[in-house]
């Protein structure tokens, strides 16, 4: 397959769905980052709170991106696939927590910590 014939607005191959799938991952951890930055700087929130807000967020978005870009063709019904989803996701995130807690208290930075602890927020 050429580049010329993966179309990302709808992917269909396997090439181009894991193409889709890199874009949200990298753009999700950056936006988490993001968040999590506004959360501790400008809002003055703790860091574990922070971490918890920022994860929800990245892992909607990331069922709501992959679900209408990467597995646009694939037809699931919504809800079963949501909480499919976060039943995966919920397993990872509580043993992210656990890490991320344990790094603050070494005294990681926390954005540090969320780097260290960065969980597949994208994976489907």
């Amino acid at each position: 397959m050429s580049v010329p014939e993966i179309t990302l607005t709808k992917p269909t191959s396997h090439r181009a769905r894991f193409t889709a799938f890199a874009i949200i991952g990298a753009s999700l951890f950056w936006v988490g980052i993001g968040l999590q930055v506004l959360l501790t700087g400008a809002w003055h929130l703790n860091a574990i709170t922070s971490f918890l807000i920022q994860g929800v967020v990245s892992v909607q978005l990331s069922y709501m991106l992959n679900r209408y870009w990467t597995w646009r063709a694939v037809p699931v019904p919504f809800w079963a696939a949501w909480r499919r989803f976060n039943s995966q996701k919920i397993v990872l995130s509580v043993l992210n927590l656990v890490l991320y807690m344990g790094l603050l208290r070494l005294g990681v930075n926390c954005l540090i910590a969320n780097f260290a602890t960065t969980r597949s927020r994208g994976a489907p």
